[in-house]
């Protein structure tokens, strides 16, 4: 396997994508500085950006918390049968009525409850992140 120098902390590295960022200038398509390298100097940038401009993102983050609480709002108004099953869902999770169970399909620890009948909120099947968003046919992240 070919090796590539970091031109700033100069240790050698594997040629390829986990351990250089894709550069397509360059004649080997990757950067010359290592990841480490290049997230040290980006955190750098960016906590130097932030101490510099703090109304910026103070100023974007108000206006998108604005829109996701009106969208919360508009979103409850219309769905009121579904904020009300997750209430009592959500309930029954916190006085240990209802217990978490594996992922039905993976046997994922890390589960979540689907409904497939909003109008009986205790009757749920245990489905993983992945499983959960295939079933509401959701892109997966």
């Amino acid at each position: 396997m070919k090796t590539k120098k970091c031109t700033r902390c100069k240790k050698r590295y594997p040629a390829d994508r986990k351990h250089f960022k894709p550069a397509n200038r360059s004649s080997d398509g990757l950067q010359s500085w290592c990841r480490n390298c290049s997230r040290l100097v980006d955190r750098k940038y960016s906590r130097q950006y932030r101490k510099d401009h703090p109304e910026w993102k103070r100023a974007d983050n108000e206006k998108r918390a604005e829109q996701m609480i009106k969208l919360a709002k508009e979103w409850r108004k219309k769905h009121p049968e579904i904020v009300r099953c997750y209430k009592i869902y959500n309930k029954a999770l916190r006085n240990r009525t209802l217990k978490k169970k594996p992922c039905q399909i993976c046997g994922n620890p890390k589960s979540e409850g689907h409904h497939e009948d909003y109008s009986k909120p205790l009757k749920v099947i245990w489905l993983c992140d992945k499983h959960h968003r295939e079933v509401h046919s959701l892109p997966i992240e």
